[in-house]
């Protein structure tokens, strides 16, 4: 059975589901003495390289068994 509810009612009071996410690192980087050695943008680049260079990859075909 499938039922129709809000985010208030299955997850309870004090629940947020804001629209627009701002990441924020601060408390990581402080925590763990930590800074970030490239940009938020240089990081998306190599993940979306990276990914496109897996789809440029043959697929491999099965093993026979």
């Amino acid at each position: 059975k499938v039922e129709d509810t809000s985010a208030n009612q299955y997850y309870g009071a004090g629940y947020q589901d804001v629209k627009n996410r701002v990441p924020k690192i601060t408390n990581t980087c402080e925590e763990l003495q930590w800074q970030p050695t490239i940009t938020m943008q240089q990081a998306l680049r190599h993940i979306f390289d990276d990914h496109a260079a897996q789809l440029a990859k043959p697929l491999a075909k099965p093993s026979a068994k």
